[in-house]
């Protein structure tokens, strides 16, 4: 939990691929550091085969996951 008695949720790297659940949302970055950072997001309980990207659909949603992802990605060690 973080300061504020939030669930943190799932975080993980598969090589440079990294994603973030919490609850039944998600967000998958590629990892490709070419491109800006562009999260696709996804609503696990009505898309398990995580089909249909909702990002624009929920800029409010991607941008709290994004944050917490941005907070645990800074205390993990660099992949590379």
């Amino acid at each position: 939990m973080d300061a504020g008695g939030h669930h943190l949720g799932l975080f993980w790297r598969m090589g440079h691929r990294t994603a973030l659940r919490q609850g039944d949302w998600k967000i998958v970055w590629n990892g490709n550091r070419s491109l800006p950072r562009t999260f696709e997001l996804y609503r696990l309980d009505r898309d398990i085969s995580e089909t249909r990207n909702l990002a624009a659909e929920n800029p409010r949603r991607l941008e709290d996951l994004a944050s917490i992802w941005a907070d645990v990605n800074r205390r993990m060690a660099d992949p590379d």
